[in-house]
């Protein structure tokens, strides 16, 4: 249980205090570990700050939903602690709301993001 609360701590405080940047997939692999149902992937992105400081190569390994698994090629937002690297998270946009926010934090970089567009409308 602290595991969780230190990881959402950190993602609080990544985006409260840290640096933006865009962060493109590379490649992602799936380690063979499924947990309820979803992958477990390791994941490999080129971090660009939005502030023009140096991109960074960052990797992390997380448990995705089946039908949201990130792409090589897609760009998601990213905060990152500028003085330690490894200290990094990204970010899928799920609905209006989080498109907007993104937009106000963001500015015109968001537009990069994957999801930003018009939400998949469900087949009927």
């Amino acid at each position: 249980m602290g595991l969780f609360k230190n990881k959402r701590k950190q993602a609080q405080e990544l985006q409260s205090s840290g640096s933006k940047a865009v962060g493109t997939v590379v490649s992602v692999r799936d380690t063979g570990v499924t947990i309820n149902n979803n992958p477990r992937v390791n994941m490999s992105f080129r971090v660009e700050p939005v502030d023009g400081s140096g991109a960074f190569d960052a990797q992390k390994t997380a448990t995705v939903p089946r039908l949201q698994i990130p792409r090589q090629g897609e760009c998601y937002p990213v905060w990152y602690d500028p003085q330690d690297h490894s200290k990094w998270m990204f970010s899928v946009i799920i609905d209006d709301d989080g498109r907007a926010i993104l937009r106000e934090q963001f500015g015109e970089v968001a537009q990069r993001f994957t999801g930003m567009g018009a939400p998949v409308q469900p087949l009927a």
